[in-house]
């Protein structure tokens, strides 16, 4: 069995602007196998990893950190806060470039930082 980044995983979902819900579905997986992925690194077959990285265009090796993340998405995310506190929020602006064109849309999420 082959793990995943979920990081990775979480940051090519939401370049794609795709919920959880809509992931699953479109690689056949249940929305909770997809939850359980972006918290932590678990195992998975290499059917699902298929699957998985066919439903969000981009090859397996990109989900598990064999390959690196395609040209067209690029995150960067800056911590969301009063200065000088610790923010458990980033904010995280993602860019990615639609096949055949050379317009790129920004997608903006937060996400909670974890704790060290």
């Amino acid at each position: 069995m082959l793990t995943i980044d979920p990081e990775r995983l979480k940051q090519v979902r939401n370049a794609r602007r795709l919920t959880q819900e809509a992931l699953g579905e479109r690689a056949r997986l249940d929305k909770q196998t997809i939850y359980r992925l972006e918290k932590s690194q678990r195992p998975i077959r290499k059917g699902n990893l298929s699957r998985l990285a066919g439903a969000l265009g981009v090859g397996p090796g990109v989900l598990t950190g064999q390959e690196p993340v395609p040209d067209e998405i690029n995150s960067t995310c800056v911590s969301v806060g009063k200065s000088g506190t610790r923010s458990p929020w980033r904010l995280c602006i993602t860019t990615f470039r639609c096949e055949g064109s050379s317009n790129s849309r920004p997608s903006f999420s937060c996400l909670r930082q974890k704790r060290a």
